[in-house]
């Protein structure tokens, strides 16, 4: 009975010992990029090494409610927390649709809320603009700001996320012309598009 005790005791002070030394080897933090599944439309979430988040759009109304929300706390991102940053990528519903339902589900956005800008708006994309200008964000900016090209989010460890587009004109290339059928969809598509 010694002898086992003794094995045991030095099998749990040998484990416990290698656990100390694999934190000490451990990355200081890493960079998350999660894709949530909204079906159609998109929705995104990266958490930065230091912890930052900024959600990146949330689906079709109802997506919140459904899909976002339940991740979101999945992940232990709890209401009560918040979120550091929300971005709407571009007015469309299958983008912003849910994002007023995270906002609604007690979420509160403390640094940063901002759109595209793009003169595109409808009835439905109101409660967004309603929603998050309620925000602590909203409120100490002014409301929904439109996203400046080249704004860069700070994520922590060096990590940063850098708008590189909007509305159709690229950091350090300016506007894509129209003309060909790539060049168009280029411009289409460029309404945000982020580098991280």
């Amino acid at each position: 009975m010694k002898t086992i005790r003794s094995t045991f005791i030095c099998s749990f002070a040998s484990a416990l010992l290698w656990l100390w030394h694999a934190s000490l080897l451990a990355a200081p933090g890493v960079l998350e990029i999660h894709v949530i599944n909204v079906q159609q439309g998109a929705s995104s979430l990266i958490i930065g090494p230091d912890g930052t988040t900024l959600l990146i759009d949330a689906g079709f109304p109802g997506k919140g409610t459904a899909r976002v929300v339940p991740y979101l706390q999945s992940i232990a991102i709890q209401p009560a927390k918040g979120l550091d940053y929300m971005l709407l990528s571009h007015r469309h519903t299958d983008h912003y649709g849910g994002l007023p339902e995270v906002l609604s589900a007690g979420y509160d956005v403390k640094k940063g809320i901002w759109d595209n800008g793009s003169p595109t708006l409808d009835t439905n994309y109101q409660p967004f603009l309603a929603k998050g200008g309620q925000t602590t964000a909203g409120m100490s900016e002014g409301g929904v700001l439109q996203m400046p090209l080249g704004h860069v989010i700070d994520l922590g460890d060096g990590a940063t996320a850098t708008c590189v587009a909007v509305k159709g004109t690229v950091i350090n290339h300016g506007a894509v012309q129209r003309g060909s059928k790539r060049k168009r969809s280029v411009r289409r598509h460029a309404d945000q598009v982020w580098r991280v």
